[in-house]
């Protein structure tokens, strides 16, 4: 009984520390794609040791049947738990970016690294915001930068506040907002700059940049 509850108290730790243990990885040197989904393997071998343990305590003498019933239910009401408050949707492993040719003013505008186009008060832009955060904590010599089409000082500030030390923000100049290339009316959008090539940027929308291309972020 004494390791039921123990295998118990670590599932649901792994659950809280949910962010942390994908964290944990990062530092190790894992990618982030693998990063990701090392809290979920956690969980599924302490959902598995915890079926061990129900079978040898409480399944002895039970008929195969039952034993199999018992083993579903448990596996999958334990792995629903999990995914409840941690679910994975379908664009989080995504890496569907185009290739867009600057030149001029818009390949000044963008700077080397990543940079996200964003709008004043955009819900989805904020939720990015403190995934870069978490990425510019653990690397913090990756340039990140925030570009904010139709802006002003008092947006400005709202992702100066939002932002760690480290994220540069700024206007997105109105002269671009013409080209369809650089701004595709979806927020936020998504810029990588290589120093390779500075003509040359991979551009990803918001339901296609997902952890695939974060290592290729990482990766640059």
């Amino acid at each position: 009984m004494f390791k039921l509850i123990i295998y118990i108290i670590l599932f649901a730790l792994s659950i809280f520390f949910h962010s942390e243990v994908s964290g944990i990885g990062l530092r190790m040197g894992l990618s982030f794609t693998l990063s990701f989904v090392l809290p979920y393997i956690l969980q599924f071998i302490f959902v598995c040791l915890i079926l061990v343990q129900v079978n040898r305590l409480f399944l002895k003498n039970a008929s195969t049947g039952m034993r199999r019933l018992v083993n579903i239910g448990a596996f999958v009401g334990l792995c629903g738990i999990a995914f409840a408050f941690h679910p994975i949707y379908e664009g989080d492993f995504d890496n569907e970016y185009n290739i867009v040719t600057v030149s001029g003013e818009s390949e000044e505008v963008f700077e080397e690294g990543l940079t996200m186009v964003a709008l004043p008060g955009c819900k989805f832009c904020f939720e990015r915001v403190g995934q870069m955060n978490k990425i510019k904590k653990l690397f913090p010599d990756v340039p990140m930068h925030i570009l904010i089409v139709e802006s002003n000082e008092t947006s400005k500030n709202e992702y100066r506040e939002a932002t760690i030390e480290g994220i540069e923000v700024g206007d997105f100049p109105p002269a671009l907002r013409m080209n369809t290339a650089l701004n595709s009316g979806s927020y936020p959008t998504f810029f990588l700059k290589s120093a390779n090539q500075p003509n040359q940027l991979k551009r990803w929308s918001n339901s296609s940049f997902g952890n695939g291309a974060w290592d290729m972020v990482l990766g640059e």
